[in-house]
């Protein structure tokens, strides 16, 4: 089985690849910069340099594979929707012009609305572009990384945590979150 994985020098995706690796299986990884690839991996791998939002270089780079781990690239612009659309087009285009059978795609909690959750509505869109392939698609709706807390650290320091997670589910984390603070740089 031929499997590629996108982001794989993120905090999931290089996950992924380590697991892959350890079970024997060389992975496909697309990324922009295949130099961040640590070396270690490097050899263990099929590095192909790739923009996800170019619906001809993804579909190009996934051809013959027959598994995808797909996370929409973070959004960086003024319209983030406008961005997961065309990431999501990337995806659509990739496993229906390469008859991808299995796509695991790394979503977010909120995604289920639908819509009414602002920038996570661009995973649902993926959703659901997914869901309609006809493929064989697992949705991982995340809860909640603690690596987006270090977009939040001075707000963190002086005292306020901003989360969708209601406060007395968040309160466990509290003494994890007061150390993270300290020993950020």
């Amino acid at each position: 089985m031929r499997i590629a994985v996108t982001t794989p020098t993120g905090n999931v995706g290089r996950h992924v690849v380590a697991t892959l690796i350890r079970a024997g299986v060389r992975p496909r990884v697309l990324l922009r910069e295949p130099a961040r690839l640590a070396p270690k991996v490097r050899d263990e791998v099929d590095a192909v340099q790739v923009d996800q939002y170019d619906a001809d270089a993804v579909a190009a780079a996934t051809e013959d594979i027959d598994a995808l781990f797909w996370v929409d690239p973070i959004s960086g612009g003024d319209d983030p929707l406008a961005e997961y659309a065309r990431a999501t087009s990337s995806v659509v285009r990739a496993v229906a012009d390469n008859r991808i059978g299995r796509v695991v795609f790394q979503s977010s909690v909120g995604a289920e609305k639908r819509h009414g959750a602002g920038e996570i509505d661009g995973l649902a869109h993926t959703e659901t572009a997914l869901d309609s392939l006809g493929v064989d698609v697992t949705h991982l709706r995340c809860g909640y990384f603690f690596t987006n807390l270090e977009l939040q650290l001075d707000a963190l320091r002086a005292g306020t945590l901003q989360t969708t997670t209601p406060t007395t589910l968040a309160a466990w984390a509290y003494d994890h979150l007061r150390h993270q603070i300290a020993v950020a740089p």
